[in-house]
């Protein structure tokens, strides 16, 4: 391994793909600086990802982190039942959803 040049942050993949272009490194994975596009994972390392076991830790900011961002795109509605007048409030379309029987929250018709 070898530093072939510092450079400022702002110039580091111009940098990077400057020297992929011109010195084409036979043990590089990837052609395009900053990107995995086109790298595939061996067979033998999709099932280690498969097998990792993760901390109880780590497992529970995982969920926390799906839940905020879950939370985070909900958009309140509200239901009417045109035969009662009775209006139900849902904190999400997929809540509404789930009530009312729809197994596919995607087809709730938008009034």
């Amino acid at each position: 391994m070898e530093i072939l040049e510092f450079c400022e942050i702002e110039e580091l993949l111009k940098r990077e793909q400057y020297y992929l272009d011109n010195l084409k490194p036979q043990y590089n994975i990837v052609e395009k600086a900053g990107s995995t596009l086109g790298y595939k994972h061996t067979p033998e390392a999709l099932v280690k990802m498969r097998n990792f076991v993760l901390s109880d830790e780590v497992r529970e900011r995982k969920m926390l982190a799906t839940a905020n961002a879950t939370a985070s795109r909900r958009i309140p509605i509200i239901v009417e039942n045109i035969k009662t007048n009775e209006k139900l409030e849902y904190v999400s379309l997929v809540e509404a959803g789930k009530a009312i029987g729809y197994k596919h929250f995607c087809c709730l018709p938008v009034i």
